[in-house]
């Protein structure tokens, strides 16, 4: 087993997409009970448990054991993270600037995304790329260039000294691959 002591979330509009759009389930009641109790998701990032989790537990359809046992694992994650504390004595609101983006959280996160990496098929050697004047990419799409969209929205503030619509410190995908084979 994993042993995983967290909580996971959906990602917003994915339990609605179990019913609505993918059509998994037929309703709204069975997509609770698919994300919640078969899939153990804990906190549904959208309104699906609001409207549709107490009629779930009241129609038999979902045992209210399975609702305490998510409340569980995200209370007690929250509890640890200090967060029912006063704001002056909770740890994250307390980190300096200086360390956002430091040199050794950068080298650690590129550890972590080179330990993430899946490369399924690697059709005739392509990658790791070289730089060669005979290599031709093309850098397309509308955030090809534009490093903040590579944060979505599930983030702080990213670089230090930058406000909310800024990512200075991060390159763009246009960026890290010119850096590595040059510009055309």
């Amino acid at each position: 087993t994993w042993h995983f002591r967290g909580y996971v979330t959906s990602d917003t509009g994915a339990v609605k997409d179990i019913y609505a759009n993918h059509r998994y389930v037929a309703t709204p009641r069975a997509a609770v009970v698919a994300a919640l109790a078969d899939a153990q998701t804990d906190v549904n990032s959208g309104d699906v448990y609001a409207e549709h989790l107490v009629d779930a537990v009241r129609a038999g359809a979902l045992d209210e054991r399975v609702v305490d046992a998510a409340l569980r694992n995200t209370l007690t994650q929250r509890f640890e993270l200090g967060l029912f504390d006063p704001i002056d004595k909770q740890p994250l609101w307390h980190v300096p600037l200086a360390t956002v983006g430091s040199p050794f959280h950068q080298r650690l996160a590129l550890r972590a995304a080179k330990q993430s990496i899946v490369l399924l098929t690697n059709h005739n050697g392509t990658l790791p790329l070289a730089n060669s004047k005979k290599l031709t990419i093309a850098v397309l799409g509308p955030h090809s260039n534009y490093s903040f969209g590579l944060f979505g929205n599930y983030f702080a503030q990213a670089c230090a000294g930058d406000d909310e619509n800024n990512a200075t410190c991060v390159d763009s995908i246009y960026d890290a691959i010119t850096a590595k084979v040059g510009d055309a």
